[in-house]
């Protein structure tokens, strides 16, 4: 396995998928979508949410999505994928593998609502797999 592949990665594609991952959260989270549920399942108002240090929230927000997608790239690398559908599919699984079972086990052992796990993991969910078709078909 090719571990060398930093000189390798489309930071473009990166940049791109990560950008848009981003904004999907801005959808994801909104009233239209899931918002009203996820902040009635947090026990939160809007007026909680806006009371938190929101700036620095969404910085570390990009700089972990954008963490991620990097990481996808790599991965994408060594094993060689190189069209969209792939990319998809490989980012659905690391989702689910990684993102899905521990989040369950955190949401589980903090006793959190299902639909908190559930909303969460939807998010990131469609993130990782549009990362993943936009990564495969920019390899």
């Amino acid at each position: 396995m090719d571990l060398n592949f930093t000189d390798q990665v489309n930071y473009l594609a990166v940049i791109v998928a990560s950008v848009l991952y981003f904004f999907l959260g801005a959808m994801w989270y909104s009233p239209m979508l899931f918002g009203n549920k996820w902040m009635a399942a947090l026990g939160k108002t809007k007026e909680d949410l806006i009371r938190h240090s929101i700036g620095i929230t969404y910085i570390l927000t990009f700089v972990g999505i954008f963490l991620a997608v990097l990481t996808l790239s790599f991965i994408f690398h060594a094993l060689h994928i190189s069209n969209g559908i792939e990319g998809l599919k490989v980012g659905l699984l690391l989702t689910l593998a990684f993102g899905g079972t521990t989040s369950l086990i955190n949401s589980l052992f903090a006793d959190r609502p299902q639909a908190l796990f559930y909303i969460n993991l939807g998010y990131h969910a469609v993130g990782l797999s549009l990362s993943g078709f936009i990564i495969g078909i920019w390899q």
